[in-house]
């Protein structure tokens, strides 16, 4: 769902006079899962009630419905996406067995080889990173990522990669933070842990570091003891079309090894793209 559907969303189920018509119950359901984590976390009714601006009542019920459609998860620190989440994203056409993902596979496979750690492939969607494939093994770092997930740019690599690369229209529509609400001012973005990046003028700064040095980097900003390392991959007429990325356990895997390999691979797969023939 992009952005401007889901200011008109959160329009429509907050509007004054709202009756109970179809419509505005499917606006208030859409509004409780736009707040509803999906990275393993969980978040309690009443802070889904302060966020929405519903009646805890009215987010009671309809999180009871979501929660029998496998939309909603309820555990004993509050709620979150439901397991059929996944599922239903995995039937869209951007997150099928694409050519893309075909073209990818091998260039994570060589990635997976070379640091014996997680990789990702990812696009933007909407705000935020869209997972398209995942590769990792016994050692991976524990990071609650599947496939047809969204990731938070702000507080991944792959995704600050991906705004830093995106061109100037786009990201200026990308890496703005959601209308305010809840009292979340509109330059602050959600934190994730003490060190996401939670101010969007923090984040111009760090997307500049990023086009600079070719690469994007998250210390522990999405999951505390995890650190991820990721690059751009380019298609025909250097158009960006993804980003590759590695994680690893704070303790393990130095960046420097982890930006040669993620280099290495991600210009390998931007060559076979299509977009360095002319590189040496």
């Amino acid at each position: 769902m992009n952005a401007t559907v889901k200011s008109a969303v959160r329009a429509a189920a907050t509007a004054e006079g709202l009756g109970p018509e179809p419509h505005g119950a499917v606006a208030k359901s859409v509004l409780v899962l736009d707040t509803l984590p999906g990275d393993g976390n969980s978040i309690g009714l009443a802070e889904i009630a302060r966020r929405t601006g519903l009646p805890k009542t009215t987010v009671h019920r309809i999180l009871g419905i979501l929660t029998g459609l496998g939309l909603a998860g309820r555990h004993p620190t509050g709620y979150r996406l439901g397991d059929h989440i996944p599922d239903l994203v995995k039937e869209t056409p951007c997150v099928r067995t694409t050519e893309l993902r075909e073209r990818m596979l091998p260039y994570l496979l060589d990635l997976h080889r070379l640091t014996d750690e997680a990789v990702h492939f990812g696009v933007l969607r909407d705000q935020g990173v869209l997972c398209l494939e995942r590769l990792h093994g016994h050692r991976s770092a524990p990071l609650p990522v599947r496939v047809g997930r969204v990731l938070p740019a702000h507080a991944t690599a792959l995704g600050k990669v991906l705004l830093a690369f995106t061109d100037e229209s786009a990201h200026a529509s990308t890496s703005a933070p959601a209308p305010a609400q809840g009292g979340v001012r509109a330059h602050e973005l959600a934190p994730f842990t003490a060190r996401t990046l939670t101010r969007t003028t923090a984040l111009a700064r760090e997307l500049a570091t990023v086009r600079t040095r070719g690469i994007a980097l998250d210390h522990g900003e999405f999951r505390p003891e995890v650190h991820c390392l990721a690059a751009p991959v380019w298609g025909p007429g250097r158009v960006l079309v993804g980003a590759v990325s590695t994680s690893w356990p704070a303790n393990r895997l130095c960046v420097e090894e982890a930006g040669r390999h993620v280099r290495l691979v991600a210009h390998a797969a931007s060559r076979a793209l299509g977009s360095l023939s002319e590189a040496a």
